[in-house]
This record gives structure tokens, sequence and C-alpha cells, in this order.
């Protein structure tokens, strides 16, 4: 057996859950691990890490350091190891043991991927500034536009990638990260013409998807469903394809979503236990709601869906959103009650900020002509206690997660102060000023796929959609609810609160709720900046392995022979 056919049926046992003969070839590739080349050795890490077998990493991480010369995937794997330890004495070291034994053409770029990695995209874009080398290839022309647009500096991003693409006309990273930096520069209509415009001068096949994420950032969903199943008739696309099944949520097209669904479920190449528990799953949710809410439609005289429920059934809330006029929404007059305050809020869990986070929260703090406040856990329990009573107090605290703690905070601050709530990793590129203006009253964006986002909500006090949210959520803290954090107390319960608000109160929805397109949100901020934080075991939503025992002491060695 060839060390290739091994690393397949390891990956194919893993997925099928068929853990013994797994183990049986895992045992059989460590016995050969110094006749893997570099690519085989990276694979066999990863098949380890995702298997959580520490053992098996160890002895990888150990072949790594007898090699005289190995790539960037190879070490890139290995200093992400080290970053979750979250030991940056150790991850350091690491970094340059790993870069001595890399051809000297490589180590400029493992110096720039490893800042980005370890301390973000500022410590990257100025390691790429410092670094001089010839002539740029596409691909690091498109890596360094990436650190531009991650740094807040979207605009010049685009005027670079332009300039590339006349360069390098069919170099598909240019053209990805092109369309990319549009729509994170809050433009896709702008992206949507230059693509059109171009799309006799390059391989048209390759745009196809392209076109679609601008089509998706435009909310134009159904000629990305035609544009897919176009490519699934030709044979180009699978029939099991996820954005093909949220599509058909969003569309609320249930007969169609179940054929994609049975479709994923029954294609082997997925794993089995992803298979098996597809139910649980954000789209296997989606699915389900979408079936609920069919039923409930039968069971009543009225075609559309009631305030209760839209308060309980997502989907009956996307039904609410779908059918909401956005021309006539928000176009009252900016009438006192529903003017926002110029109070801005955020919230870290722990008193001390990670300077790579800091540097981007400080971005709005620095607004001028707006108040700033900051939460930590500790100030947010007793601010609660005071604002609110003992009971939105333990709310808070039994919440699963930092994440939870958060989206129940930004909903209770929102009701009593009112203001501008933006999560800790986004950054501020435009003027809260803007932001506001976009108003009255509640301002949310809602993303591709149907949601409201709840990253960036600005509102008014005392606003009754806000209130609502507040109560289911608090309810399915309190009751210790098993749904995901997404449909409990995150975008979900913001989407199904104000579809609540515009069904109970359409009148006052008219004059107090503006429901814009994220690409709104994207004129005047970076959402989710990738910080160095959320590679770490730490992070509330990383599925990430925690580095410890023999795979930390295998690290050490290897790091050891830095200064050897």
């Amino acid at each position: 057996m060839t060390a290739d056919r091994a690393l397949a049926l390891l990956s194919l046992y893993l997925r099928a859950g068929r853990m013994a003969e797994a183990a049986v070839v895992s045992a059989w590739l460590a016995d050969r691990l110094g006749t893997l080349n570099n690519a085989q050795l990276r694979q066999f890490i990863k098949v380890a890490e995702t298997s959580d077998q520490p053992d098996l990493m160890s002895a990888a991480i150990a072949h790594v350091e007898t090699r005289s010369l190995i790539d960037m995937p190879l070490a890139k794997v290995v200093l992400r190891i080290a970053h979750v330890a979250e030991n940056e004495a150790l991850a350091e070291r690491t970094e340059d043991a790993l870069c001595a034994r890399m051809a000297p053409a490589l180590q400029p770029p493992f110096r720039i991927m490893a800042a980005r990695m370890r301390k973000g995209p500022q410590a990257a874009l100025e390691r790429t500034l410092e670094i001089r080398t010839g002539q740029r290839s596409p691909r690091a022309a498109a890596d360094l536009a990436q650190l531009l647009i991650d740094n807040g500096r979207k605009q010049l991003a685009i005027r670079y990638l332009r300039l590339s693409a006349r360069r390098w006309p069919n170099a598909l990273p240019v053209l990805t990260t092109l369309t990319q930096s549009f729509i994170q520069a809050g433009l896709p209509d702008a992206g949507l013409a230059w693509l059109d415009s171009h799309r006799g001068a390059k391989n048209v096949q390759a745009l196809e998807d392209l076109r679609m994420k601008l089509l998706l950032a435009l909310g134009r969903p159904e000629e990305v469903v035609a544009l897919i199943e176009a490519g699934i008739a030709a044979g180009q696309r699978p029939p099991d394809d996820t954005t093909l099944l949220q599509l058909f949520c969003v569309l609320n097209r249930l007969e169609d979503a179940e054929r994609t669904a049975t479709a994923i479920q029954t294609n082997p190449r997925h794993a089995s236990r992803k298979r098996a528990h597809f139910g649980t799953t954000l789209f296997g949710a989606r699915l389900n709601e979408l079936r609920l809410y069919r039923i409930s439609l039968q069971h009543q005289a009225e075609p559309h869906p009631g305030p209760d429920l839209a308060a309980s059934n997502f989907q009956a809330a996307n039904d609410v959103l779908n059918m909401w006029d956005t021309q006539k929404a928000g176009s009252g007059e900016h009438t006192a009650p529903h003017v926002t305050p110029r109070h801005i809020f955020q919230y870290w869990n722990t008193a001390k900020v990670p300077d790579a986070i800091h540097g981007v929260m400080q971005t709005w703090a620095d607004a001028p002509g707006w108040r700033y406040e900051r939460f930590d856990r500790a100030r947010a329990i007793a601010w609660l206690t005071e604002a609110y009573d003992a009971a939105h107090a333990r709310a808070f605290e039994v919440a699963r997660h930092v994440a939870e703690e958060s989206d129940f905070l930004r909903l209770c601050v929102l009701y009593r102060q009112g203001g501008i709530y933006a999560d800790a990793d986004d950054m501020l590129t435009g003027h809260p000023d803007d932001i506001v203006a976009k108003g009255p009253g509640l301002i949310v964006f809602r993303e591709p796929f149907g949601a409201l986002a709840n990253n960036l909500i600005c509102a008014p006090p005392g606003h009754p959609a806000i209130g609502q949210a507040i109560t289911m959520a608090k309810a399915a803290l309190i009751g210790r609810d098993n749904d995901s954090t997404w449909s409990k107390t995150g975008p979900g319960l913001l989407t199904r609160a104000v579809a609540w608000h515009m069904l109970a109160h359409p009148q006052d929805a008219r004059r107090d709720t503006t429901m814009l397109p994220q690409s709104h949100m994207f004129l005047h901020t970076l959402p989710h900046v990738k910080l160095p934080y959320k590679t770490t075991a730490s992070y509330w939503h990383t599925g990430t392995f925690r580095t410890t025992g023999r795979v930390v002491s295998a690290l050490q060695t290897l790091a050891h022979t830095a200064h050897n």
C-alpha cells in the first residue's frame, strides 16, 4: 500500500465513522512518517488534528524537526498548532525554526503569513511593506490587496486590483479578490458592472461564481438560483449545493429545498456523521422551520403569517421581510422619538482587550461627536442589575458563552439607552453619522440569505422590536433552550423580533424601522475582521483542538532548534 492510498483510506474511514479501520491505517502511517513527503506529512497532521489524536500529531511534528527543507503549506500547519497553544514565546520560536527549514525564496512570504496569523492584518501589512521583493505575481498582488482590505483600506485595494487585472486579465486570484473587495466596500453594483464589461476578455466559466457572489450581495437570489441550476443541468455543479438549499429557503420554495436536502444527505462524499445529523445543522434547521411554516399556513385562514408565527418561526419572519416594501420602510419624518442617540457601545468579556482587537475597537472610540462606552462582563452584570433587575442579570450570567452574553447585552443597552452597537471585530471605516443618516428609527441590515445581521444595530431607546427580542432572548436563556446561538440570541432572534413588529404595528414600523441590504453596512464598516484570537482554542466559535501535553513538548523541541 502506498502512502497516498493509506491517507485516502484513512480520510474515508474517519468520514464513515469506521474508527477501528482508521486506527489500523493510522498505525501503518505512523511507522512510516520518515518516508512521507512534505505534502503527505501535512495531510497526516491535519487528519490527526481533526480526529483528535495528539500522539500522532506529536510524532509528525517530531519528523518535521528532522527535515532540512520543508514547504510553505507544511510550515503553516505546524505554526498554526503552535499559535493555538496561546504561548507567544513558543509560537515565535516555532516560526523561527520553521523559517530556517525553508528555501530562501519562501521565507519572506512565510514571515508575512506568520505575522497575519499571530499578530493580525496590520502587522502583516507592515511586514509586507518592509520586505522588498522582485516582480509580484498575481497571487502576491491578490494577497497584498486582501491585506489592504483587512486593514480597512478598501478603495485603495480596488484601485490596486483594477490595475493588476489590466496586467493579468485572466488571473483568477486577482479577479476573485477584486470581486470580494467590491462587496466588502459596499459596491456590489459597481463590481457587477465591471465584471460584465470585461467578460469578453476572460474565462467566462471561471467567472460565474464571482458573478453569483455579486448577485447575492445585491439581493437577487432568483438569478443566483437560475445560474446554479444551469450549472447542475450542464454537469458543472453537483446537485447537493448547500448555497442552493439556503436560497430555496430564502425564497420559501419547500419542494425544491427538500430535493436539494435529499441530494446532500445521500451523497457519500459527505461524512456519514454530518449526513446523519443534517437536521441539527443550520441548513437542516432552516429546512425544518420551512416545513413547520408551511404546515402552520395550512391550518390558518390567512395566506400570510401573523405576528405570533413570525415571532416563533424564522421562515415565517423571512417571508415577512420578503414582502416588506423597503421603498416605504423608514419613509416617515425624523421625529424626536425615532432619533438614534449619539452613543456607541461595544462588549469584550475581559477587562484587558488584546492589542489586535483593541485597535479595531478604537476606530469606534475615536469617532468625533459620539460618546463611546465599552462593557466587560463584570460591568455588564452590574449594569443589567441596576438598569433592569436580577432576572436580566441572571439571563446574562447563564449564557453558554461570550457570544450569547454579547447578544443579550446589546439588546438591553439599545432598549434602555439607544445608540449604535457594533461587534468588537467590526472596524469603522466611515463615520457613524452616515450610518444613522439611513434612518429614522431602528436601522437593521439584511444578509444575503435572509437574516438580519446583529453585528451592527442602530436604534432609539424603547424600540418595540428590541423590546420583543429581549423578552424572547431572556426566556430562552433562563430556560436553557438548546437552540443554536444564531437562533436563540443572534440574527435569527433579531429577524423574528423585527418581523413581529412589522406585523403587530405596521403603521409604526413604516415610521420607526429601516431595513437595508448588508451592502449599506459595508459602505461604512469592515465587519468580522480576521484577527488572531479567532484561530485559538479559547475562541467560542472555533472547533480548534487544544494544543496540550505531548504536542506542546514536540513543539518545544522543534522550537529549540531555532537557536541551534
